[in-house]
């Protein structure tokens, strides 16, 4: 049973201190939808594809893929709802710009059609 708690503490882990993070802020957090998605989406994508930091802990139990997979599933339906206004804005903020996008494989295109708006 401990071990099982281990491995939950672990899996909503990211859950947490993305909730944390949007929810203390003092100042604009639309700039933080994007990159806190894909926080939580390859955090649950080394679930899905049982790779990835849980494995630390050894033998995680198999709810947590099929949980892991369901959320992913969930959280990529809402993610494909952001807009280019999420995207302009993560751009414009000095803590992101296009060094996130960069770093996050947008190729040029990409990147020339956001920045043109």
């Amino acid at each position: 049973m401990w071990y099982e708690i281990k491995h939950l503490t672990l899996f909503l882990k990211p859950f947490a201190e993305s909730t944390r993070f949007m929810s203390g802020q003092s100042y604009s957090t639309l700039s933080g939808v994007i990159i806190l998605f894909n926080v939580i989406m390859d955090h649950l994508d080394a679930y899905r594809n049982e790779i990835g930091e849980y494995s630390t802990v050894s033998n995680p139990p198999a709810s947590l893929f099929i949980a892991a997979r369901a959320a992913w599933d969930k959280i990529h339906k809402y993610y494909n709802k952001t807009n280019n206004t999420h995207t302009v804005v993560t751009l414009l903020d000095p803590r992101c710009n296009v060094d996130y996008f960069k770093d996050g494989g947008f190729n040029g295109t990409m990147l020339e059609e956001y920045k043109s708006r």
